[in-house]
């Protein structure tokens, strides 16, 4: 007798039932192990988490980036990831951070955290303190990184000036976009070798930076996004990380702007990548970049709509 394998529809239903009430590493792992089995792309596997757990989608997405970084320092470190997991989140967000400023303070606190030796307070603490040392070893004519938004939006251009081959490619140039038809907002666009790379729209937020809020800047970004091969999302070191995280929430809940990546710039100018664009825009303006900037909006042309014949 033939043994016939369980089915994809089974497997997502064992993946729903699994669900119920797990620790938070065990959630990221159900997932990222769907995800590379094939039974679901990311956006996908995270709905049915959500779906599952009642928990937001922000909050799972902040699980996998967690998870995934575990497990990328403890392949580093030779270890078990599970020596490094402890079912305190927001300490292992928290470490993972730590760990990006400093691999050897941060895979400590994840053993503490794991052991039972250290809490969120401690590792927070430590967080801050390498951070404020790192800032005043590279920037010491900077000052606060908490100033005010022009501040915010300089810190921004350095950062990805720093990183630009990192993100965008080699040879990639980092310069002010010019004032655009119908948009103001000041951004930036990646060139590199004569040719327009990408778009990047800021988000600054915090205090003394004044506040943009998610549901300004995405029209914009949904609007001008489709005029680049890629577009990013840039978050100012004034902000929050819960706020960032919801700003990535809010395009995986559209969910039909792919093409947009976010991007996070810290306190000591590191650039994190909290989620990647894929695609191209829909529709796609991008051959249309050099129009938009002379002042012309160019676009697929409509169908101009016949009128009803008058009566007599």
């Amino acid at each position: 007798m033939v043994k016939h394998s369980t089915s994809q529809a089974d497997r997502l239903a064992a993946f729903k039932a699994a669900m119920i009430k797990p620790e938070w590493h065990e959630t990221a792992a159900r997932i990222d192990a769907m995800i590379a089995s094939g039974d679901a792309d990311e956006t996908a596997a995270k709905r049915l988490a959500e779906e599952a757990t009642g928990l937001s989608w922000g909050l799972m997405t902040r699980y996998l980036s967690a998870y995934r970084r575990v497990k990328a320092a403890a392949r580093k470190a030779h270890m078990p990831p599970e020596a490094l997991l402890s079912p305190a989140f927001n300490g292992v967000e928290a470490a993972v951070r730590l760990y990006d400023r400093s691999d050897h303070h941060g895979l400590q606190a994840l053993q503490d955290l794991a052991l039972g030796k250290t809490s969120l307070t401690e590792v927070r603490d430590t967080l801050k303190h390498i951070t404020e040392a790192r800032l005043a070893a590279r920037s010491s004519d900077r000052g606060s990184v908490l100033r005010g938004r022009a501040d915010q939006i300089g810190l921004i251009e350095e950062a990805l000036t720093e990183n630009a081959d990192e993100i965008f490619g080699k040879d990639s140039k980092i310069r002010a976009r010019p004032r655009l038809l119908y948009v103001r907002k000041p951004g930036f666009e990646v060139a590199a070798n004569g040719a327009v790379r990408a778009g990047v729209d800021t988000y600054v937020s915090g205090q003394g930076a004044g506040r943009d809020r998610v549901d300004d800047v995405l029209p914009t970004a949904l609007l001008l996004s489709t005029w680049f091969p890629a577009f990013y999302l840039a978050c100012s070191p004034s902000t929050a990380d819960e706020e960032a995280w919801n700003l990535v929430g809010a395009l995986e809940i559209i969910g039909k702007a792919p093409w947009i990546g976010v991007l996070r710039v810290t306190a000591d100018g590191d650039v994190e990548t909290l989620r990647e664009p894929k695609g191209l825009p829909v529709p796609n303006r991008t051959g249309q970049y050099a129009g938009l900037k002379a002042g012309k909006i160019m676009s697929v042309p409509m169908k101009r709509s016949r009128r009803a014949p008058s009566r007599p």
